[in-house]
């Protein structure tokens, strides 16, 4: 496990090596808190990849394979002293968007919902 830091910024940076190419958990801090967390298999992030707000809570949690968006995506709003609001709530496949998209007002009511296949919008 090797460990650089950006003492400017106080951010972290954690991440796993094999023969010298990203293997692994890797985790990204600020000021000793978590800001994103996720895995790298032989040089490509794979796996769900968790982004969190100052306060701890989730704000992004996405899924990758090999590098590229590959399954649900989900995105939270949220004030300070609030509890996180579902604001997107997307499917990837491939890297490319692949069925439904649903976007969400700042209250969680549905506003937009479209449809994707194969990178293409119906």
């Amino acid at each position: 496990v090797q460990s650089c830091e950006n003492k400017e910024k106080k951010l972290n940076l954690k991440i796993s090596f094999i023969r010298k190419i990203p293997n692994g958990e890797f985790i990204v801090s600020e000021n000793n808190t978590n800001v994103i967390k996720g895995t790298y298999i032989h040089g490509f992030i794979n796996g769900e990849v968790t982004k969190y707000y100052p306060d701890g809570s989730i704000q992004i949690v996405e899924n990758y394979r090999s590098g590229l968006l590959d399954g649900g995506r989900v995105v939270y709003s949220k004030e300070p002293g609030t509890q996180p609001i579902l604001r997107q709530d997307q499917q990837w496949k491939e890297g490319f968007p692949d069925g439904v998209f649903v976007k969400n007002d700042s209250k969680g009511n549905i506003i937009r919902k479209v449809q994707f296949s194969n990178g293409q919008f119906k």
